[in-house]
């Protein structure tokens, strides 16, 4: 200013100077210029570049927002505004808040931080950090304001002009290709939202988990929100606050992670105030509504519906009680915005609409739904009407999906359904969503004081809940009170008996589920099976078949084929059929059946579900019944089912699924001599089972058998050990007796006690009184099941007979034969054979010995299937057949040679068809055999090159030279095959294929050969097949 002053005072002493001089009217003009000169420097030019400056600052900040406007168009703007309007700054935590009984969490903050908010810590810390990890993790539970975190981190990141960022949802199909199109990726933070929303990483976490790392690891960071539930455990997690990144599969897993902390009660005034522009009366009123629920600090995404509880300053002791009056609200409000008779509908139809998601969500892990995929139950133009905007509770994604606009409505309804519709309760997995677990349990807390508020469906939906992740005790009593209170309503009268059976299974009172599934057999058996019906006759129908498969009865398997057939007919091709398809290899009462079903089950799935999860995981139980636990094929099911599957079990099932990959890896790997390698691991399945035991009886003492479900865990030991030979047995047995006397229910446990007993007998090899007593303590608990009296009885035939009582064996083996024959159940499976097998080896007259054969030749196949177990009864006939020099010898040597090609089994066969000049026809069946098996051995080849090397004098040299020379092909990795298709023989120029035909009575070897195209490897470079027919073509020439 003093400047200022200098200069006006010497423009005026100018002026006076100039005055009475020529100069005096010139000065006036050059004081006035230099006037507007010092306004122009001193004054336009400034506010002119602060102009710029703003113009500029104002033109940045809304170019930023009209990218983050563009760049999310996946979302609705009505939303974007009001994440980045209303944010308020996230905290976090760097451990789980949801540890705390009461969120209040453990702030971790870095150096200089005054606060800890998880936004600047990543734009002041983190972003610039040299070596910083890689990956980040914001973990957090619904509602937490994962995605408003991102969004807000992603807008003020464009704000720095530093960085170039991108963000993904992970929930968009493509989002691996949006990732791997983005371009100077080591430039880029990445910001990619909702893992846990993922249908793929929810259908196999490991492989999606690898594929992401390889597709982000050029990024300069990678920062990935998620549910905290979705890492269940920390081996699924690996996550360490303070080690580096690891192996590259585990780069995600290993990643820097942040826990978004609930809001604190500032965080909440500050939200308020910008809500209500500074209004101190609604203000007011809102704190009040806050000050009575506390959740909503645990859930921010419900300050938004302050509005709706304004109103009527709503109070709410629990979460599902908000939730109800949101929709309550949202469907009131769009009944004004449409008309009355559109919206009447509404609820159901979000109801319809949430059970479809969830089928959605089962088939491939989506978690939304096409209208036209549910138009069929309902018109849904209440849907189609609303106003999916602003507060709507149901978005529309650009390709015309339906989704609720948070994962936490669809999981609320879902919670009303397990209550409400205890059909879709049987199917629903709620614990795979911790929000609708957390509202469901709300509401069994909330019944508990408000009794007459509750419907027989909820009781039953409750005890659908315990049966599958509680005490099934509890069930038992939830549904007595339904079968006792409400006895009116027939069907869910009669879904309560099958459910209280099921409860008695559990907790192996099997005389109990006996009784009452024996009621509801004689009750539905003869009833007609219709449209309304077949849902509920098909869940007892599965029951039943457990039941069925452990008392050894058929009437599981002939009710089975009822449901399917219908179900077949009336084209109902769903997962209920597939359900029935899985419980029928249950309790299919031979290895032929099961086979037969297996193929047609998986026909029809790669027809109608070929992308289906749930589909392939139906499939994959149905496979692991009836298949040996020393196969390496059972072992990798189990693995997959549980790496895979696991969403798709209940408790117990995944308990009893994690004891059976243990129980396959002690008979597998003792087998290959490897048992000691993998006994750790065995032994931690075991673990988790126990876990689970731990989870649901909270009781930590596995000395002490208290409870049903640590006496399954221990026979799964038993059965375990019994693989690998272990001595004292008794030592696991005798618990599981004592825990039957304790709880009084030896009578109920009977046929379990009796299989234990049974164990431990065959255990107890060089002690024959304590055999014999553990077979004769059986007998006495199974008095009441014919098939494992005759089990047993047989039993004790081999006992008795090792031990040189022979007669006394004998007498055991008469009972057994006697039984086997009067009783259908015994007849159509594989103990008939075995006592017909034995009986053959013993009585030399007193017996129709020419029958038995007949009758086993007949059987077998139907039995086994091609099950090698058929093995040693084929062999005991060949020894019999060999004796008596019976033409039938061919039929059993062409069987014994599909399970395991041998050389002395060969020669038989040889002589047999050389006696009857028949020589070219050996070799037909020797190729037909070749042709049949899935892969030969090298000892198997072996065999056949040194066979034919033998007999080349008298077959030919030519044909055994150009045999044993394919074999040497198949050696070297050539594919399976042979020369013959649909029964036809190769043989001599006289002799074409059609005349392979066996003629002779009982002939059932073929019965079984049904070769087709995909059962050659089209791909191999060598093709046996095509070897074996140039071959004979040249010999024999062309086959007509």
């Amino acid at each position: 200013m003093s400047e200022i002053k200098e200069v006006w005072d010497m423009l005026w002493d100018v002026y006076d100077k100039a005055k009475g001089t020529p100069w005096e009217n010139v000065v006036p003009v050059v004081v006035i210029g230099a006037v507007f000169f010092l306004l122009f420097k001193l004054v336009v030019v400034p506010l002119a570049k602060g102009i710029f400056n703003l113009y500029n600052y104002i033109s940045k900040k809304w170019f930023v927002k009209k990218n983050v406007y563009e760049k999310l168009s996946f979302m609705e703007s009505s939303d974007l505004y009001y994440a980045i309007k209303n944010y308020i700054p996230t905290r976090y935590s760097r451990v789980d808040p949801s540890n705390n009984e009461e969120p209040v969490p453990e702030y971790l903050t870095c150096e200089g931080e005054k606060e800890p908010l998880l936004l600047q810590h990543f734009l002041k810390y983190e972003y610039s950090v040299k070596n910083g990890g890689k990956y980040y993790l914001c973990l957090g539970d619904c509602g937490m304001g994962k995605t408003t975190f991102l969004i807000n981190l992603y807008y003020q990141t464009l704000k720095l002009h530093k960085y170039k960022c991108v963000f993904i949802s992970l929930q968009e199909e493509n989002c691996i290709e949006q990732i791997e199109a983005v371009e100077d990726q080591p430039k880029t933070i990445l910001l990619l939202d909702a893992l846990d929303e993922n249908e793929n990483a929810l259908t196999d976490y490991e492989k999606f988990s690898t594929l992401l790392e390889r597709v982000t690891h050029n990024f300069y960071r990678v920062i990935i929100t998620a549910r905290t539930n979705f890492f269940e455990n920390e081996t699924k997690e690996q996550i360490s606050n303070n080690k580096s990144n690891i192996s590259m599969l585990d780069k995600i897993s290993s990643s820097r992670k942040y826990y978004i902390a609930p809001f604190t009660d500032e965080d909440i005034k500050k939200f308020l105030r910008k809500r209500y522009h500074y209004n101190l009366k609604k203000f007011k009123r809102a704190w009040k509504i806050v000050e009575k629920n506390k959740n909503l600090s645990v859930r921010p995404l419900l300050l938004r519906f302050m509005d709706e509880l304004l109103e009527e300053e709503y109070s709410f002791e629990y979460d599902f009680q908000l939730y109800e009056y949101l929709f309550d609200k949202w469907i009131e409000r769009e009944r004004r915005n449409i008309n009355e008779e559109l919206g009447k509908n509404l609820y159901e139809e979000c109801l319809i609409m949430a059970k479809k998601i969830y089928s959605q969500w089962q088939k491939s892990g989506k978690i939304g739904v096409y209208l036209n995929d549910i138009k069929t139950d309902m018109s849904f133009d209440g849907i189609e009407a609303i106003q999916l905007k602003g507060h709507a509770l149901i978005n529309r994604t650009s390709d015309g999906m339906y989704k609720f606009s948070h994962k936490s409505y669809w999981e609320f309804l879902l919670a009303k359904l397990a209550i409400s519709d205890f059909m879709f309760a049987d199917e629903l997995l709620i614990k795979n969503f911790d929000r609708a677990t957390a509202f469901l349990e709300e509401m069994i807390q909330y019944n508990k004081t408000n009794l007459d508020q509750s419907s027989p469906s909820f009781y039953v939906g409750v005890a659908n809940y315990y049966l599958k992740y509680g005490k099934p005790e509890c069930a038992e009593e939830q549904l007595k009170m339904v079968i006792n209170s409400y006895s009116e309503n027939r069907t869910l009268h009669l879904y309560a008996h099958i459910k209280l059976a099921e409860s008695y299974w559990h907790q192996i009172k099997y005389e109990s589920a006996k009784k009452e599934l024996n009621m509801l057999y004689s009750s539905v058996f003869n009833s007609e099976i219709s449209i309304k019906n077949v849902d509920l006759y098909s869940k007892f129908a599965i029951v039943f078949a457990t039941y069925c498969r452990k008392y050894y009865l058929i009437a599981g398997q002939e009710f089975l084929e009822k449901i399917i057939a219908f179900l077949e007919n009336n084209k109902k091709v769903n997962y209920n059929l597939l359900k029935c398809y899985n419980a029928y290899s249950i309790c299919c009462v031979n290895h032929k059946a099961k086979q037969d079903l297996m193929e047609k089950m998986g026909n029809i799935i790669e027809k109608y579900f070929k992308h289906d999860q749930y589909a392939k995981y139906l499939y994959l139980c149905a496979q692991s019944w009836k298949t040996q636990y020393a196969r390496e094929e059972l072992l990798n099911n189990l693995k997959q089912q549980v790496r895979q599957y696991a969403r798709f079990m209940d408790s117990y099932e995944l308990m009893i699924n994690n004891c059976d990959i243990a129980v396959s890896m002690y008979a597998y790997y003792d087998k290959q001599n490897l048992f000691w390698e993998y006994q750790d691991t065995a032994l931690e399945y075991f673990g988790d089972a126990f876990d689970i035991c731990i989870l649901i009886y909270e009781d930590t003492d596995y000395t002490i058998l208290n409870n049903p479900y640590i006496v399954i865990l221990q026979d799964k030991l038993v059965l375990a050990f019994s693989f690998i030979s272990v001595r004292k047995l008794s030592e696991l047995v005798d618990p599981i007796l004592d825990y039957a006397k304790k709880f009084k229910c030896i009578d109920e446990m009977g046929l379990f006690c009796s299989q234990e007993l049974i164990r431990e007998g065959e255990q107890e090899l060089e002690d024959f009184e304590k055999r014999e007593s553990c077979f004769m303590l059986a007998l006495e608990l199974t008095q009441n099941n014919l098939y494992k009296t005759a089990e047993i009885y047989l039993d004790l035939y081999d006992l008795y007979v090792e031990n040189d009582q022979k007669e006394l064996g004998k007498q055991y083996l008469e009972k057994a034969y006697k039984i086997s024959g009067d009783t259908l159940e015994i007849y159509v499976r594989p103990l008939y054979c075995n006592i017909l097998r034995a009986a053959l080896k013993v009585y030399r007259r007193g017996i129709d010995r020419d029958n038995i054969i007949e009758t086993l030749l007949k059987i077998i196949p139907q039995i086994y299937g091609t099950d090698s177990r058929k093995k040693h009864i084929y062999e005991t006939l060949r020894e019999e057949l060999l004796t008596i020099k019976d033409q039938r010898l061919k039929e059993v040597c062409i069987e014994l040679l599909q399970i395991e090609i041998k050389f002395d089994v060969m020669e038989d066969l040889y002589d047999i068809c050389n006696k009857g000049n028949e020589k070219m026809k050996f070799i037909g069946y020797i190729n037909l055999i070749i042709m049949k098996k899935d892969s030969l051995s090298l000892e198997e080849c072996n065999v056949i090159e040194k066979f034919f090397r033998e007999k080349e004098e008298y077959i030919g040299s030519d044909i055994a030279r150009n045999l044993y020379d394919i074999i040497k092909k198949f050696k070297r990795g050539g594919n399976k095959g042979g020369f013959i298709e649909n029964r036809e023989y190769i043989g001599n120029k006289e002799i074409q294929l059609s005349k392979l035909e066996h003629k002779e009575k009982n002939w059932g070897f073929f019965e079984n050969i049904n070769i087709s195209e995909s059962d050659i490897n089209k791909y191999s470079e060598f093709d046996l097949r095509k070897e074996l027919e140039k071959k004979f073509d040249e010999l024999f020439g062309p086959i007509d």
